[in-house]
């Protein structure tokens, strides 16, 4: 049987989210940010490039379109995965490293990363929720839960915090996210203070 490679696979995954007409905040564009945080990251913290570009590009694999409300995205994509990359050349040992970095990329799994490939797709994929184009990803959420103007900015100084206080896996990661968080929270309470004006 011919194996299929990375390309090949990320093809098939851009064309199963455009086909489940997936929400902004986690459509194939998400995917392909957080595969370029990996690489900004992962080469810094020196981890293995392979298994981080397999990882990113499935770790949302299966996941609703607009808010997890049943299951839990991380360990069903984990599983989904662990079937895909066993049509690709990966060895049955990179293919549990791929699955364990995605299992452990949400918090919601109560699974903790633990190889560096784990920690760093984990602090990838919150760096693509921090920053402008993180903000943006709220009030595109916001809206498809029907939330408020008050009640994005609200959620979203919420989740800021929670991420501080949780913590991050890499110094790297770590420094990324604060400065996008900064750079946000600047912008968000100019904003507040504009809805305030009118």
């Amino acid at each position: 049987m011919k194996k299929i490679t990375f390309n090949e696979l990320k093809k098939q995954v851009s064309k199963k989210f455009e086909k489940e007409k997936r929400g902004a905040s986690h459509d194939f564009t998400h995917i392909e940010r957080v595969i370029k945080n990996c690489k900004l990251i992962g080469k810094k913290e020196k981890a293995n490039m392979k298994i981080l570009k397999y990882a990113a590009l499935l770790h949302d694999y299966v996941r609703e379109s607009v808010h997890e409300t049943k299951g839990n995205h991380a360990l069903e994509s984990a599983k989904k995965a662990k079937q895909l990359l066993k049509k690709t050349s990966l060895t049955s040992q990179e293919i549990k490293q791929v699955t364990q970095a995605i299992e452990s990329h949400s918090r919601s799994s109560k699974i903790k990363p633990k190889t560096l490939e784990a920690k760093v797709l984990f602090d990838a994929d919150k760096l693509d929720a921090a920053g402008y184009y993180g903000f943006l990803r709220w009030v595109t959420q916001g809206n498809e839960l029907n939330w408020s103007i008050d009640e994005i900015i609200k959620n979203y100084f919420k989740a800021v915090e929670k991420t501080k206080k949780q913590g991050f896996y890499t110094k790297t990661g770590e420094k990324l996210i604060k400065h996008r968080i900064k750079q946000t929270e600047k912008l968000v309470k100019q904003i507040q203070k504009q809805l305030k004006k009118e």
